[in-house]
């Protein structure tokens, strides 16, 4: 395991986990989720652990994917034992990856606490989502993306048409799939059966000409312009 998850065993039965990338938010890289699937996997199995806790260090419990690291990793998630990239590989370890953190968060036989005292991003909304109890600061702020929203009541049309502007200018065809992950388990999917959607909409979004882009603009500290393509 690396540092950057820290782990404290407390004398009240606590395991306190801390995702410790201050300086990104506690973006996931490869170091942090492995780390972090390391940490839940022992956790789970220790006796003398009665409740996990899960937090984060400075000023947000998770902002999501590391979105520098994301390309590399979406490489190599997808290569088989040929040598190649397959996207049918990807997708299954993506999703076994997702079994190891917000599938055991949810099913580890023990209390599980989010403890959110920021911002809780993408994968890190997901997280606090897994946990059984979510305890939030009043810095706490949820989302798929960074957006907040607020609108008095006598601008309410013209705010709210600002707002689907806004929205309509997006990532349409990421939107519509997480809308579908969304609905799929409101509809009663079962957890595996949603984290399979999530895993098969994130590499189909992964190949969107929109995703390319906002990678790149990211990369050189750019706003993204989508397409909707």
């Amino acid at each position: 395991m690396n540092d950057t998850v820290l782990v404290e065993r407390r004398d009240d039965g606590v395991a306190l986990v801390t995702l410790n990338r201050p300086e990104s938010l506690n973006a996931m890289n490869t170091d942090l989720s492995d780390a972090l699937r390391a940490a839940l996997a022992e956790l789970a199995e220790d006796a003398a652990v009665r409740c996990v806790a899960l937090t984060g260090q400075g000023r947000a419990f998770s902002a999501g994917g590391d979105v520098k690291s994301m390309r590399e990793r979406s490489r190599q998630e997808g290569i088989g034992p040929d040598g190649e990239y397959h996207a049918d590989v990807a997708i299954r370890t993506m999703q076994a990856r997702q079994l190891e953190t917000s599938g055991l968060l949810h099913t580890m036989p023990k209390p599980t606490v989010a403890l959110v005292n920021g911002y809780a991003i993408g994968a890190g909304f997901c997280f606090a989502l897994a946990c059984d109890v979510r305890l939030c600061s009043e810095k706490a702020k949820f989302g798929m993306a960074f957006r907040n929203v607020g609108l008095p009541a006598d601008d309410f049309l013209a705010e709210g048409l600002a707002y689907a502007g806004r929205l309509a200018q997006g990532p349409t065809k990421a939107l519509g799939r997480m809308k579908a992950n969304l609905n799929r388990s409101a509809e009663g999917a079962g957890l595996e059966e949603v984290l399979m959607s999530e895993a098969i909409n994130t590499r189909m979004s992964r190949d969107d000409h929109d995703h390319a882009g906002a990678v790149e603009a990211f990369i050189r500290g750019d706003k993204p312009v989508f397409s909707g393509r």
